[in-house]
């Protein structure tokens, strides 16, 4: 009953900042007037070719006052639900039609549809609107339907966009925008599913952060994304209870505290967002100061590992339960339990360049063999000298490469080397790493005999496969013996 009353007064604190926000853009209209040609918002809707489509929708705007607003000088982008949209939400709701709702809720409703600025469809990019609507909180873009469309709070379609009109533009859209009206602790604790993980959540305190609702001016002064599991993803863990995850905590010496701060980032941070601001594979700093460590593996992964044995381990979202819009962020449900992870001894690694070619009778032609870790271009020429261990590279043309992936690096700082045989007809060559290029060229003629060189420096921040690619910059050979990578410890 609580969690109830409290969601109804996040209602009305929702309803009551529209109104008052909306109050506070009238005396600031004015300033635009486009196009005297065309309709403006309001009666854009009801010239003859929208008239039957939105008719509920301006009754709507009559019922709350609203229409004189959208009749006005300005510029405001509206989002249009349609008829079917709006009997779709009576339904829902279990209302007979706007008769059964008061004319302070209606514009309460109406307002979360506005945006006191002109946003084209091209002005939209996947995640949270960059401004509030009118009733003060945000709507969500979403262009990862496949549909080729953009969808908002990822449930109603924008199905004719960009209809400009004199005071602004206008959406048409398939559903009506429901605002959140629960906190991330309203959906955690009233939904069984989350018991283990609301009982953490009461313990440590933090069920007070999920619930906050920290308005300033109207508007969320403070936005939280939470990760969380399922009693069910618990328990193929093998933890049914608080006490038993406590006691699997200790094992790893960690607490509960530290284990609930780890599920925690500050701001919202919808899917769309983390596969974005992912691809350049930087961590999501959490409450207590370690990172979330995601990588793109096809989908979405979080704190991706493998052990010796090859087993992989990776951390995703549950399609279900993931991008649960909160009135004071985001939650996300993930399918495994998300421990901390124990940092990871850096230790040198090194790649010999052997037994990667054999002969080919059938073709005879010097072939890759299946588990070779050596590849190159179409045309040239391979050799292998099994009696000394090296890998010969005869580059008949500029941008002739030979590769290595080095599997599992562990993240941190290395110093990359090259061992090699000099010799004076030998080529110069570029290394590039997971296609960059690394430090400067590298001549293969400087030294004598078994040679090393220093590269340069480079940090790996996740743990992953990268591949090494020695392209060569000239023609001729290149005689290769060792990739190395040295650990900086300073």
């Amino acid at each position: 009953m609580e969690a109830k009353k409290k969601t109804g007064q996040v209602l009305a604190l929702l309803l009551l900042s529209g109104v008052f926000l909306w109050n506070s853009c009238e005396t600031q209209l004015g300033e635009v007037y486009k196009d005297p040609t065309k309709e403006q918002a309001y009666s854009f809707l009801k010239i003859e070719e929208n008239r039957e489509e939105f008719s509920i929708l301006v009754d709507a705007m009559d019922k709350s006052g609203l229409s004189g607003m959208l009749n006005s000088y300005g510029t405001y982008t509206l989002f249009a639900p349609s008829n079917e949209g709006f009997e779709t939400f009576f339904e829902d709701k279990g209302l007979g039609g706007l008769d059964d709702m008061d004319s302070s809720v209606i514009r309460g409703l109406l307002t979360y549809h506005i945006l006191n600025k002109e946003r084209l469809t091209t002005d939209m990019s996947p995640g949270f609107s960059s401004d509030t609507t009118a009733l003060g909180n945000y709507i969500v873009y979403d262009m990862s339907k496949g549909d080729g469309t953009i969808h908002v709070n990822s449930k109603s379609k924008v199905y004719k966009g960009d209809q400009r009109v004199s005071n602004g533009v206008v959406h048409l859209v398939e559903n009506v925008f429901i605002p959140p009206d629960f906190t991330i602790w309203d959906y955690v604790n009233e939904n069984p599913s989350y018991d283990i993980f609301a009982a953490a959540l009461v313990e440590t305190g933090y069920d007070a952060t999920a619930d906050l609702v920290d308005l300033k001016k109207g508007k969320l002064n403070t936005t939280f994304t939470f990760f969380a599991e399922t009693d069910e993803v618990y328990e193929a863990g093998g933890i049914s209870s608080l006490a038993d995850l406590k006691a699997k905590l200790a094992n790893k010496d960690s607490d509960l505290k530290e284990f609930v701060e780890y599920h925690i980032i500050q701001g919202k941070k919808l899917k769309g967002a983390i596969f974005s601001f992912m691809i350049q594979n930087e961590g999501l700093v959490t409450l207590n100061g370690k990172s979330i460590n995601a990588n793109i593996d096809f989908e979405l992964v979080f704190n991706q590992w493998w052990e010796s044995n090859g087993t992989h381990h990776a951390i995703r979202l549950t399609m279900e339960e993931s991008d649960i819009f909160a009135y004071n962020g985001v939650l996300h449900t993930i399918d495994q339990v998300m421990f901390i992870p124990v940092d990871l001894e850096q230790e040198p690694i090194i790649r010999e360049c052997e037994y990667g070619i054999f002969y080919n009778e059938t073709t005879q032609k010097y072939e890759v063999d299946e588990d070779s870790l050596a590849s190159w271009t179409p045309g040239t020429n391979i050799y292998l000298e099994s009696m000394d261990q090296l890998l010969r590279y005869d580059a008949i043309q500029k941008s002739n490469y030979i590769s290595f992936k080095l599997e599992k690096i562990i993240p941190g700082k290395y110093n990359i080397l090259l061992g090699y045989e000099a010799n004076s007809a030998f080529a110069k060559v570029q290394l590039y790493i997971d296609g960059s290029p690394m430090g400067e060229d590298v001549d293969l003629t400087e030294g004598t005999g078994l040679s090393e060189v220093v590269i340069g420096q480079r940090e790996f921040l996740i743990l992953d496969d990268h591949q090494f690619k020695f392209i060569h910059l000239t023609n001729g050979d290149g005689l290769y013996d060792y990739i190395k990578l040295d650990p900086v410890t300073d």
